[in-house]
């Protein structure tokens, strides 16, 4: 599940930049899998539709 720093990350970048640099990080990953960290598992564990 991928969470952040925000507001202090706006201390040192933007945060576009912030997610450029987490999926550059997830890039060895497949897509289902980058989907599961920035959506699917919020969806599963909060429960939402």
């Amino acid at each position: 599940m991928f969470g952040s720093d925000w507001p202090v990350v706006k201390l040192a970048s933007s945060y576009t930049r912030w997610i450029e640099t987490a999926r550059s990080l997830l890039s060895a990953l497949t897509d289902e899998e980058r989907d599961a960290i920035f959506f699917r598992n919020v969806q599963r564990v909060y429960r939402f539709a």
